[in-house]
Parts: structure tokens; C-alpha cells; sequence
């Protein structure tokens, strides 16, 4: 079954909207698969993406899909496993660089109150792409990073 290209372009249209300060918005369908052949008509497929919008929230994001798919073929099933809304995380340490991204992350699940960086080896232009990689420096680079956030923290007073 084709889902309806209208339903398509409504959802592009609405991750056009873009807020500056929380970074671009990304509309990614990264796997469709179904059936036993190019030419026969698959008992049932898959498609599985992701979204990334500045200034909408998860429910409106995940009501709109709903929308477009569901009501291109009512036999069509749509499953949401995860959304969040932007995350912001604390950057006031010098000497690292500050850039804002429409990447995904984990950090919504850390408790507590607490301060939350995102840091790691790299390029963030090249992770999880076919060519992501490290270099050796990268990763000696990366040492001397986590030093630096390590001994902020301890210089930090204790919330405990």
C-alpha cells in the first residue's frame, strides 16, 4: 500500500517551521521493508523514521502522522515509541564549544537535579553516518575533555 503523498507533503510542511535558537527540523524515513519480491504485492511492510521539530510538542508531532497515515488507508497502523520535547543542557564551562543541534539524546532520562552536558569524541557531523568514524586523536582529545568536566564538577558545591 502507498501512503497517500498528500499525508506526506502535510507533514513536511510542518516540520518546515524552524525555530532558530533549538536548531533545524528533520523529517527521516529511514527503513521501509515488507514483502518477498519487487514485483509482488507484500502481505505487510514497514516503514520505521524519526522527527526532529523546534516549537512543536511530541502529541502534536505524533497527532499529525497519525493523521496522514491513518487517514491515507484506514488499514494502515501507526506506533510512536518515543518523543521528547527539546532538551536543553548546561554549557557554561570554558573551552568547550557550544553548538545547537536537532540531534536526538538519552539525557531526558538522567533524575535528578543535576547538571546535564552532552560531550563526546568527534565530529557530531559524522555520528551516525556511513562514514562515522574516530581518529586516534579524537579519542585522546575526548580524555582531556572528560578531565576538564570531571574537575568542574568537583569544584562544584555538593546539591547532596
Amino acid at each position: 500500500m502507498w501512503l497517500n503523498v498528500v499525508g506526506c507533503v502535510r507533514i513536511e510542511s510542518w516540520v518546515r517551521i524552524n525555530r532558530v535558537c533549538l536548531g533545524n527540523r528533520t523529517l527521516n524515513i529511514g527503513k521501509i521493508e515488507g514483502g518477498v519480491a519487487g514485483n509482488v504485492i507484500p502481505a505487510s511492510a514497514y516503514a520505521t523514521g524519526s522527527v526532529r521539530v523546534a516549537g512543536r510538542t511530541p502529541d502534536e508531532i505524533k497527532d499529525l502522522i497519525r493523521t496522514a497515515v491513518e487517514g491515507s488507508d484506514p488499514n494502515l497502523i501507526v506506533e510512536i515509541r518515543y518523543g521528547i520535547g527539546p532538551v536543553p543542557t548546561d554549557y557554561d564551562i570554558d573551552g568547550f564549544e557550544t553548538v545547537v543541534l536537532n540531534y536526538g539524546t538519552d539525557i531526558p532520562s538522567l533524575k535528578g537535579n543535576h547538571k546535564r552536558y552532552l560531550y563526546g569524541p568527534g565530529s557530531i557531523l559524522e555520528a551516525h553516518s556511513a562514514h562515522e568514524h574516530l581518529r586516534i586523536s579524537d579519542l585522546e582529545q575526548a580524555v582531556e575533555g572528560y578531565k576538564a568536566l570531571i574537575i568542574h564538577a568537583l569544584e562544584q558545591p555538593s546539591e547532596l
